[in-house]
């Protein structure tokens, strides 16, 4: 073979192998998810999992009064991009017929990273569309529901007492007796939010994705009281940017393998909540 056909072949060779040599190699934190939920006030049952992208925890009680409360909070971390928008998300249902009161904590994390060469040291644009709801509380009790998401360390609104900086959306909703909202976060009260914004990620640090959902239900005698609440966000590196093939947006490695569990159905209710945001997050999440 003559010399000249081989100079080409062999120099991409030799990129490739430095690039992948030089490629930054990070093992992210696997995702950490807690549960709480209570039926009227005889106790609570906590969930703390790490290292799974799924946990669900309810709790179901009848007190004294015949009142009967349930909780039910879900989590599911699967990876959130644009091909499976669906089965990334936390949710949080709390139904009470008085007298009786049902809560519902869910919180959880889970780290992401845009990696490419070790030696890039600059920003990566990183499309995250996101939305939340939280019901309007009910009853007379000082309730809030609200539902956050947050990217800690990284400053992607205009700073606030709570938050510094590091909040990406939220939903609020106080009860008829409650200031949380203004005096907890200092928010103003919304049902919902939508996200759909491109970010500027440096690239090869790790950072993680913060969900923060509570949910409350009072039920006074002969009434009941249905909440919920739900937060389903994605992400993708901007198709736009010029040097995408360049790098991968990675995320906890638990989240790859997690199955979602075939009675995940039965927990999926919350008034069509679930239907509702699929429906919308699939018209939105086409890039573009």
């Amino acid at each position: 073979m003559n010399r000249k056909h081989l100079v080409l072949p062999l120099a991409g060779i030799l990129t490739f192998a430095l690039f992948h040599e030089a490629r930054a190699s990070t093992v992210l934190p696997d995702t950490s998810l807690q549960i709480l939920v209570g039926a009227n006030d005889q106790g609570a049952d906590t969930g703390i999992v790490t290292g799974q992208g799924f946990a669900t925890l309810s709790r179901s009680n009848t007190n004294s009064s015949g009142g009967q409360a349930t909780a039910v909070g879900i989590v599911s971390f699967q990876i959130p991009d644009a091909s499976n928008p669906s089965n990334n998300f936390i949710k949080a249902t709390a139904t009470a017929s008085g007298p009786a009161t049902a809560g519902a904590t869910v919180g959880g994390s889970y780290s992401f990273q845009v990696s490419g060469p070790g030696d890039y040291r600059g920003e990566v644009p990183v499309r995250i569309q996101a939305q939340g709801v939280v019901s309007q509380p009910g009853g007379t009790a000082f309730i809030t529901n609200d539902a956050l998401l947050t990217i800690p360390g990284l400053a992607v609104s205009a700073s606030n007492d709570a938050f510094q900086g590091h909040l990406l959306g939220y939903a609020c909703l106080d009860g008829p007796n409650s200031g949380g909202c203004g005096a907890a976060w200092h928010l103003a009260n919304q049902p919902s939010f939508v996200v759909d914004r491109t970010l500027d990620i440096p690239a090869n640090t790790a950072l993680s994705l913060r969900f923060d959902l509570v949910i409350s239900a009072h039920g006074s005698a002969g009434t009941s009281d249905d909440q919920f609440g739900m937060i389903d966000p994605i992400m993708f590196i901007d198709p736009s940017f010029d040097n995408t093939g360049l790098f991968t947006l990675d995320f906890s490695p638990d989240m790859a393998s997690t199955p979602l569990p075939a009675t995940l159905p039965m927990f999926m209710g919350g008034a069509g909540l679930i239907g509702l945001l699929t429906r919308r997050r699939k018209r939105k999440s086409q890039p573009g």
